[in-house]
């Protein structure tokens, strides 16, 4: 029967020697412990502070041209979302043999304002009376624009592009442009034949711009200037200023006007929005914004039946301001 046993251990010369003798032992092996094993590994925290302030400044480097990278596409897209939706309203003129229309408007029609950014629509018009009416049939419907873009049609005609036939049009140009202004517009040039051409930067500094291409538009630019317009607006569409309390700012409803205290329903949907506005600034509490917010809706989506652009323009205006629009 074999014995095992510790065998007796030796250095000589700086090596590890076993002495054996006539008994029959398992040679044991003893490996040194390394630093690997001496205690639990990870960061410390200089090292992770180290990594965050790389990432950091990487992180700031970064972030300009990336923003710059999503604008510069928004606007690209924007602009096809717009080539594409003429050059089909030209195809079907000439593939009806009849008048097209394509103008800023909704499902409920052309809204007769210049404001391409809101939406835009494209119908056949059998009629010719350019209208959305029993006669007429919808083809596509475009919806507003993200962002602050701002489209403005050169040309007689700024609430429309008609196509006959043949597929010609009124010669027109369709700039748009974002709050950085001409250095970064598109442009779409309507030729007499209907036919499309995107025009240069070149081509481009010859056309007319509208004045928020050259101030600046959108929540990057803000100012008396966007108020004022949306003040402006408010006043043509019979919405009074709103008092304030004193202790807390908590816009008050307006006094009793000729026995009736509301002007008309988009004159309470403003005064809940400024209301829902106040709520979230003071942090009130969820169920009062809510209440605010769907009173809100309610009396502008009255409006919108009579009248669908006086609703969409507040919105496109209030978002100028230092208060977007709140969704």
């Amino acid at each position: 029967m074999a014995l095992f046993t510790m065998p007796r251990m030796g250095l000589e010369n700086g090596i590890r020697t076993i002495e054996k003798d006539n008994r029959s032992r398992v040679p044991m092996v003893f490996h040194p412990q390394t630093r690997s094993n001496s205690r639990s590994q990870g960061f410390t925290l200089i090292e992770l502070l180290v990594t965050v302030a790389i990432l950091g400044i990487v992180a700031a480097i970064a972030a300009p041209s990336l923003q710059s990278f999503v604008l510069n596409n928004r606007i690209r897209a924007q602009a096809a979302a717009l080539t594409s939706s003429l050059a089909f309203a030209r195809m079907e003129a000439i593939t009806r043999s009849t008048r097209v229309v394509t103008c800023p408007g909704t499902a409920s029609g052309c809204n007769n304002t210049t404001e391409w950014e809101n939406g835009w629509l494209v119908f056949v018009d059998t009629d010719d009376d350019t209208e959305l009416d029993s006669d007429a049939m919808p083809l596509e419907l475009h919806g507003p624009l993200d962002g602050s873009t701002t489209i403005l049609l050169n040309g007689n005609v700024k609430s429309k592009v008609s196509f006959i036939y043949d597929g010609s049009a009124e010669s027109s140009t369709f700039v748009l442009c974002d709050h950085r202004g001409k250095s970064h517009a598109h442009a779409i040039q309507v030729l007499a034949t209907g036919r499309l051409r995107t025009l240069t930067l070149t081509d481009i500094g010859k056309l007319d711009w509208p004045s928020d291409c050259e101030e600046g538009t959108g929540p990057d630019k803000k100012g008396p200037i966007a108020k004022k317009a949306l003040q402006d607006f408010l006043a043509t569409n019979s919405v009074r200023t709103f008092n304030t309390r004193k202790k807390d700012g908590k816009p008050n409803k307006p006094k009793k006007s000729k026995g009736k205290k509301w002007n008309n329903k988009f004159e309470q949907g403003v005064y809940f929005d400024l209301l829902l506005d106040w709520q979230k600034s003071n942090g009130k509490k969820k169920k009062n914004q809510k209440k605010s917010k769907d009173n809100r809706d309610k009396h502008f989506h009255t409006t919108s039946k009579t009248d669908p652009a006086i609703v969409s323009e507040y919105i496109r205006l209030k978002n100028k301001t230092e208060t977007p629009y709140s969704r």
